[in-house]
């Protein structure tokens, strides 16, 4: 089994990450040095004993945003049951407790509420374009691997980000967040601020484009 190790000033803790059967890194390393190893950025964030991270993978911004914030229990969510092991592996290497839930989005989650949900969910929702990215970035989307491919980037008719947001302030506490970390040329914030609503959620859109880069963004949904 193909194994990294994270250093401790990614975490503050070294970790291994599983990177067999075409499972990688995703997008958690990206966005925490992208957007949440800025303090200002997250002094947006407020949990005070409890995170989640649905479509955790391994579960760099939960275990990032727990060590950070100094909180109780981090809960990792995923459709992929092999994500379970590395997680389950990692409980000895930190100071917080950990669970995992196999699910896609709430559907077969019925733990507690948690401050925080941080996510990078699929964020393609055609097959159209998940062949182009595929075809784009082989190295990540091996065609070896479509089945786990699909399972990371594919949100068929954005079917996901429905469910999710039909139920998610449901396992939120009072003015509870969510962090959605997207790609605006797949997937606009405004598509997800409008499946949220704005009679629950208040919201806070960071972008940061540099020439070159993809149009990955923050969104921020604040639980009224």
């Amino acid at each position: 089994m193909e194994k990294i190790c994270i250093e401790p000033d990614y975490l503050g803790c070294k970790f291994e990450i599983n990177l067999a059967n075409g499972m990688h890194q995703g997008g958690g390393q990206l966005f925490i040095q992208k957007f949440l190893s800025d303090p200002d950025i997250r002094a947006l964030l407020t949990p005070t004993s409890t995170i989640m991270e649905m479509c955790c993978g391994y579960g760099g911004m939960g275990y990032y945003l727990a060590n950070k914030f100094n909180l109780e229990k981090a809960v990792f969510i995923d459709i992929d049951p092999e994500v379970e092991e590395g997680i389950n592996s990692n409980k000895s290497l930190v100071k917080f407790n950990t669970e995992f839930h196999l699910s896609s989005a709430f559907n077969n989650y019925f733990g507690s509420k948690v401050d925080l949900i941080v996510l990078n969910p699929p964020h393609v929702t055609t097959e159209e374009d998940y062949i182009k990215c595929q075809e784009n970035s082989p190295e990540y989307f091996p065609i070896k691997y479509d089945k786990r491919s699909r399972l990371i980037l594919l949100d068929q008719d954005f079917k996901f980000h429905k469910d999710f947001c039909r139920n998610a302030s449901n396992f939120l506490t009072d003015k509870g967040q969510i962090a959605f970390f997207e790609n605006e040329t797949f997937i606009p914030h405004q598509r997800i601020v409008e499946e949220l609503g704005h009679d629950k959620y208040s919201y806070q859109f960071i972008q940061k484009i540099e020439p070159g880069d993809i149009e990955y963004y923050l969104l921020i949904a604040t639980k009224k």
